[in-house]
């Protein structure tokens, strides 16, 4: 099993050990790595969005107008208070038909949400009454749209987890290169991405999932010319 794991390593390592030319001493290997971590969402948003087709455009902004505060107010009027409700101007999206499209969005806490027992009913409540107040203003509803926590430590536990998984491959591509990791000489995150939807974690309370993607160019131990 040794040997064919060798095996691959090496054919791997054709593809992307960068090969050095004639007198270079220390050649260097390029990995990647990718992990994924998770944390509970901080806040939610949802985005209750709406056409307006009257005989005129001013007709059909102030139609947006109205409906954009009305929705307001519906939302700050609510049982669970956001924590911001902001605008979406009306904006002209057709002048034929005269169409006019606006909106609001609206952002609560997730903390009364992320409990295990009681969490998933009341989140589930807040969406029917999201949903109900669409359909009772005939708006197109979006989301739940999830955020992590602006401090959270799930990214850089992430990236770190990446990047010891890019190294744990490039150590074996050195050993079967008969070589070892001098050091690194370039490090670089190529994508560090939060889910926007829950993600199923057993024993815990839904997760979102933080991915990150790392690219090290590590430079193997000095060798004679002709070595490799």
């Amino acid at each position: 099993m040794r040997a064919i794991t060798l095996a691959a390593a090496c054919l791997a390592a054709c593809f992307i050990v960068a090969v050095p030319a004639y007198g270079v001493e220390q050649p260097v290997v390029v990995n990647t790595g990718t992990a994924s971590m998770h944390a509970a969402p901080a806040t939610v948003e949802f985005t209750l969005v709406k056409d307006f087709k009257e005989s005129d455009l001013k007709a059909s902004a102030e139609k947006c107008a109205a409906f954009v505060s009305q929705t307001q107010e519906s939302l700050r009027a609510g049982d669970v208070q956001p924590l911001d409700v902001q605008a979406i101007p009306g904006a002209v999206v057709s002048t034929e038909p005269k169409t006019v499209h606006g909106g609001v969005v609206a952002r609560f806490t997730m903390s009364p949400f992320n409990t295990a027992n009681t969490g998933p009913v009341g989140f589930a409540t807040l969406c029917d009454k999201i949903s109900a107040m669409a359909a009772a203003l005939g708006a197109t509803l979006k989301g739940p749209k999830f955020q992590p926590a602006d401090n959270d430590s799930a990214a850089t536990q992430a990236v770190t987890k990446a990047t010891e998984n890019a190294y744990a491959a490039a150590e074996s591509l050195a050993f079967a290169l008969k070589s070892a990791i001098y050091s690194v000489q370039e490090a670089e995150i190529l994508e560090l991405a939060w889910s926007e939807t829950l993600s199923e974690t057993a024993g815990e309370v839904p997760q979102l999932s933080c991915t990150a993607k790392v690219r090290i160019t590590y430079q193997l131990a000095p060798q004679a010319a002709g070595a490799m």
